[in-house]
């Protein structure tokens, strides 16, 4: 199973692999993760200094404060890339990469256009307020369909309510959440292997619904 991995903003691949090192080793054998780098400069984020390497630069995929010349651009940057680079069976995300994977999504379906996933995870999510009313999606009735995980720490000082907020635009049949005790950050000890449980139970939704898609319909 393939995942394409979007980090947040102000860190870039390298950290986002430091990052769900302990997740993906729970997670185990079997899965396959390319990391996508960003493009804009920006400055690290906070808390992320001793997981990027020396001389690495950090980015972000779109510029929170110039949404409008820079977040549908971030779009089609994305969805071209997994024209050429794919096929994904999911999409994971951290904080501004899951809003990223998320807008994306909603946009897809919005269009009546297929979404490319599996299923998504959606790790310690920021503020996606500001992006649906850029993208005029803020009043939608459109939902993500595709079997989702949200995972966010109570103690999430950075993006407070905002992992919770990502999840209502997610139907709430296929949508699986897991708080964990910590911040805005992946968790740690036995809320580790309870992330790691609730990814499984997605993936496993996947299929399902992935096989629920491809059966004939009654005549």
């Amino acid at each position: 199973m393939k995942f394409i991995c979007l980090h947040g903003n102000g860190t870039n691949g390298s950290v986002m692999q430091s990052q769900t090192g302990a997740l993906r080793h729970e997670l185990g054998e079997g899965y396959e993760y390319e990391f996508v780098e960003a493009i804009i400069p920006a400055p690290m984020a906070k808390g992320v200094e001793t997981l990027s390497s020396p001389g690495h630069e950090s980015y972000a995929f779109f510029d929170p404060q110039d949404l409008p010349n820079t977040l549908q651009l971030a779009i089609d940057q994305l969805d071209n890339y997994v024209s050429l680079e794919g096929p994904f069976d999911a999409i994971m995300g951290f904080s501004a990469g899951a809003v990223l994977a998320a807008i994306y999504m909603l946009q897809k379906v919005r269009k009546s256009e297929p979404v490319p996933f599996r299923c998504a995870i959606f790790l310690s999510s920021a503020d996606t307020a500001g992006e649906l009313r850029c993208l005029g999606l803020s009043n939608t009735e459109d939902l993500i369909r595709v079997p989702t995980a949200h995972i966010w720490g109570l103690h999430d000082d950075t993006a407070p309510n905002c992992g919770e907020n990502l999840s209502n635009i997610c139907d709430p049949t296929n949508r699986l959440v897991f708080v964990h005790d910590g911040g805005h950050e992946l968790p740690r000890g036995h809320h580790l292997t309870q992330a790691a449980h609730i990814i499984r139970r997605v993936i496993r939704l996947s299929r399902k619904y992935g096989a629920e898609l491809t059966m004939p319909r009654p005549v």
